[in-house]
């Protein structure tokens, strides 16, 4: 019942097939065209040799998409376009280009453009469906090909850029060499690490759209990464390191914010091209609350990460979240898998699930949703408001945050060690039992569908009671301990905080036996 039918075949030769009727002659009665829709081949050849996806609508076989050589990837890619070159001359069929990078750029633009070429009817809201960074599709009736071909709803889409900056220089050369023609007629530079949106006219009478020479800054959202420190000048240098030179192939905007102690100016000398590094004090309620709130409020990211004064960051971690938040526009914050560095070795913790439920944070504080792993779309603090700073004592801020973004949005992680988290340097809270049962206290009371967990609720519970027995509250460490316990039987925090209640066992012996297992207690 469609006005207008859309085949996604990639092959010249179905369109042939469709366009041409019994005897070899076009059909009158059918108008056809094929519209070619192409990329600059190098971004094509370097898409083919990256890492195989997994194509979950495989029935059987291999589940995986293959890789192609540049070679091969560039041989065919310029055999495609001699194919679809001679049907649109011989055959008589009549076709049109459009190329990805405009496409990408700007949608709208971009299919109004080609509409209007093809000589089709455009009516006001035709294209309502089309945003400036995204589409909302329909089911597709797809049965293979690249996973991308099965989304529907809204669908980010982004210009693909990474081969400019890391596809090994001989590749480049070689399939630049094999396509020199079509680059010339196709408008796509000879030597150019990327390709721009420009004016062009094209040979089939056409003319694109117009979008900035540079679209660097729609390919890749600057990210600000905002760092609270407080007396760690040599530790935080270390992390800084690790954060200019990651691999993300858009700007970093760094900011370290200082609590209780003055801006520290010279760290701005570690500032590189597309990393910029601010040093400001915190300007908001003394704590990590305020200094990360104060990281909100000084920078302009489209993404917000974070990162403690004293973890790492492995090279690929920005770039892999960025990655997966523009692959789910339901995605509100990404985390990541981490190293915990224990000090005589290490543990590492990917952690299993893709995404992070509601009720999975009420029973479990998920290790992989570290505060030195939260990556954030800016839109998810309008949503679910900033850091609690009047949380006492600034604890269990970002736990807090979470439960409230989990509440309005999907969360997500990065299963993949991206961080590396140091246990083998003293905690703020380490030491401060009172504190943190103070602040455990307060989220109970504010987060009140704990209730409705029984092992998170549990949990809390059991947390609070081995805060007082560690704080020496010996009496009130067995009452919350006999709340958790009546809750769920089996929280281990409330036996934790039992044992140390009843036999006096040191809290230092407890926390070195769960590290020893890799664990800890909070």
């Amino acid at each position: 019942g469609a006005d207008y039918i859309v085949d996604a075949s990639k092959g010249p030769a179905h369109g042939l097939a469709l366009g041409m009727r019994p005897g070899a002659l076009p059909d009158p009665g059918f108008d056809f065209t094929m519209v070619n829709l192409l990329r600059d081949p190098r971004g094509v050849a370097y898409s083919w040799s990256r890492r195989q996806k997994d194509r979950p609508q495989a029935g059987s076989g291999e589940r995986l998409m293959w890789r192609i050589s540049p070679q091969r990837s560039a041989t065919q890619w310029a055999a495609l376009q001699s194919e679809m070159q001679a049907i649109a001359t011989v055959g008589g069929i009549p076709s049109a280009r459009m190329r990805y990078e405009d496409l990408m750029a700007a949608p709208a633009a971009a299919v109004a453009d080609l509409l209007r070429r093809l000589g089709l009817p455009l009516a006001p809201g035709d294209l309502d469906h089309l945003g400036e960074d995204g589409a909302r599709l329909e089911a597709s009736h797809g049965l293979s090909g690249n996973p991308g071909r099965f989304a529907s709803g809204t669908v980010r889409l982004r210009v693909d850029q990474e081969w400019g900056d890391r596809m090994p220089r001989s590749e480049r050369l070689l399939v630049t060499a094999l396509t020199v023609p079509w680059l010339a007629a196709y408008g796509y530079p000879f030597a150019s690490g990327r390709t721009s949106t420009r004016n062009r006219a094209d040979d089939d009478g056409g003319t694109a759209m117009t979008t900035a020479d540079s679209p660097e800054s729609t390919t890749y959202p600057l990210v600000s990464v905002v760092i609270p420190t407080r007396g760690r000048p040599e530790l935080l240098r270390e992390t800084l390191a690790t954060i200019v030179e990651q691999d993300y192939a858009g700007d970093l905007e760094i900011l370290v914010v200082h609590d209780r102690e003055d801006a520290d100016p010279s760290l701005e000398t570690l500032t590189r091209p597309g990393r910029s590094v601010r040093s400001i004090v915190n300007d908001g309620t003394p704590g990590l609350a305020g200094g990360r709130n104060t990281g909100l409020r000084h920078t302009s990211g489209e993404i917000v990460a974070s990162c403690d004064d004293d973890d790492l960051w492995l090279p690929g971690k920005i770039r892999l979240q960025v990655d997966r938040l523009r692959s789910d526009p339901d995605l509100l914050a990404v985390g990541a898998g981490i190293r915990l560095l224990m000090g005589d070795r290490d543990v590492d913790w990917p952690g299993k699930s893709p995404v992070i439920t509601h009720e999975r944070l009420l029973g479990n504080r998920v290790k992989e949703l570290h505060s030195s792993t939260i990556a954030a779309w800016r839109r998810a603090f309008d949503k679910a408001g900033t850091y609690d700073e009047e949380l006492p004592h600034g604890y269990g801020e970002d736990y807090d945050w979470l439960l409230r973004v989990s509440r309005v949005g999907k969360v997500g992680v990065v299963n993949e060690i991206l961080s590396e988290i140091r246990k083998d340097v003293p905690s703020w809270f380490r030491g401060k039992a009172v504190n943190t049962s103070e602040a455990l206290e307060y989220m109970l009371a504010k987060h009140q569908d704990f209730a409705t967990h029984r092992p998170g609720h549990a949990r809390i519970l059991g947390q609070i009671a081995y805060a007082k027995a560690t704080a020496g509250e010996r009496r009130a460490a067995m009452r919350y301990a006999g709340k958790a316990l009546v809750i769920y039987p089996v929280a281990p925090h409330a036996w934790l905080g039992l044992m140390s209640a009843t036999t006096g066992v040191s809290p230092q012996r407890v926390l070195s036996l769960a590290r020893s297992l890799g664990r800890g207690v909070s």
